[in-house]
């Protein structure tokens, strides 16, 4: 059977399957498992047994659960609303003052959840209401939250750069300080945005009393406050810069400070140290069977030849090779209104990272391009997960307002998304500079 045909089968099979609303990991596994009974032949079945245990060996896969766990245990002390506290105080005067301090909050926690969904349900909790309360429109504000919780899977530590990672065999440290830069200036760009928006139109945010009232001393003492929010990522985030540590041995040294903030803040207790693990475990293990699943299917798809196949299709295209990165970033920005990004990475990178590697492409330069596109798919619809996530916080407004909300930052991401293509290194300036021992 020619390739195409296999390529074909294998494919449309997964993607029927999806659309039936079968899980994607059931999706992939199943397809899995009619390549290697049906095409390979049973023989290849170890083949599976052999894939999960080299899959779920991975040292660097560690780094998943404890990033989570630092995330859950830190959402606990309730650190978010000193650190958005303390930006209002001092971003607040500002037009749109707490739409700025809710994405500078955002890009703080971004550091510490590795998660959109977490940074936005965060800041949705911590903002959201407040705004409202303060006049401010109500589909700026939900947008606002939710555009900003989705700098949770660019800015360091990044769950979908570690998947990414894992599947391309490349340094999570290198992709986590490839992201820092970008992730930064989105939320440069989304601050700036709203303060020109609202000033052109006042009616979207109504100045804010008694923020320009506070002293320096009062400002000072907020900051302290949420000091520990910035101590935990300086720790994190530095030791993986300097190369004193790796992402994950960093990620078990997270948990361990979010620990002793969590007691010292007064918040531990056996009761909830048991619902953070449990959380923790049930986000653990959603993230590992797609990964799993995706590592048995791409090990069957390879075996069958495909994977090379597709490569020197791609590559013989009467295309530039940037014009087929052009390529490869539209079929993203596609399926990231229907899949969230993990699925897309475990399902995409095994077909095309060959291909950009052939190219002549910088690897990590590609991951972060890759994530700089599907944050965009967190608030794109129809399944844009932070824009669920806000309408489960905000239950008085419909899914499109919401959606219509947060449209107004995508031209922003698409912004820096050819930013980064036309000048590589916006990702690659600061990995180059990495200590690594």
């Amino acid at each position: 059977m020619d390739w195409y045909w296999i390529a074909l089968l294998l494919f449309g099979g997964l993607f029927f399957l999806i659309s039936v609303r079968v899980p994607v990991y059931n999706s992939m596994g199943t397809m899995a498992l009619v390549g290697m009974v049906f095409l390979l032949g049973p023989k290849t079945l170890p083949l599976l047994a052999q894939n999960t245990f080299q899959s779920l060996t991975n040292f660097v896969l560690i780094a998943i659960p404890l990033f989570v766990f630092m995330a859950e245990i830190v959402v606990i002390t309730d650190l978010h609303r000193d650190v958005f506290e303390v930006l209002e105080a001092w971003l607040g005067k500002l037009p749109g003052g707490l739409g700025v301090s809710t994405i500078a909050g955002s890009a703080t926690f971004a550091a510490i959840t590795g998660s959109s969904a977490v940074n936005t349900a965060i800041m949705g909790l911590a903002a959201t209401h407040q705004m409202r309360e303060r006049g401010y429109d109500a589909k700026f504000a939900v947008g606002t939250v939710a555009a900003g919780g989705a700098l949770g899977i660019l800015i360091p530590p990044s769950i979908p750069m570690i998947v990414y990672g894992v599947v391309t065999e490349q340094s999570v440290g290198h992709l986590f300080m490839g992201g820092m830069v970008p992730g930064i200036m989105l939320a440069l760009f989304f601050m700036v945005a709203i303060v020109i928006r609202c000033k052109l139109n006042p009616k979207l945010a109504p100045s804010v009393t008694g923020v320009s009232s506070l002293s320096l001393r009062k400002k000072l003492f907020l900051t302290g406050k949420a000091f520990p929010a910035f101590f935990l990522i300086i720790i994190v985030l530095g030791v993986i810069y300097l190369g004193i540590a790796t992402p994950t041995e960093a990620a078990g040294l997270g948990c361990i400070v979010g620990l002793v903030l969590n007691i010292a803040y007064g918040k531990f207790s056996l009761k909830s140290l048991q619902e953070v693990l449990l959380r923790t475990v049930k986000t653990t293990c959603f993230i590992l069977s797609i990964l799993l699943a995706a590592m048995i299917y791409s090990a069957v798809v390879a075996h069958l030849g495909v994977l090379n196949y597709f490569s020197d299709y791609m590559t013989s295209l009467p295309l530039s090779p940037l014009g087929i990165i052009v390529m490869i970033m539209v079929l993203f920005l596609i399926l990231g209104c229907f899949l969230d990004p993990t699925p897309i990475i475990v399902l995409t990178m095994p077909f095309l990272f060959p291909v950009v590697t052939k190219l002549g492409f910088d690897p990590i330069w590609f991951g972060v391009l890759a994530t700089i596109n599907m944050e965009m798919a967190c608030i794109t619809p129809p399944v844009g997960f932070n824009l669920f996530v806000m309408q489960g916080i905000v239950k008085d407004m419909s899914f499109g307002d919401i959606a219509r909300g947060s449209a107004a930052f995508i031209p922003l991401q698409v912004l820096l998304l050819v930013l980064a293509i036309l000048v590589p290194d916006i990702i690659l300036w600061l990995p180059s500079r990495m200590t690594m021992h």
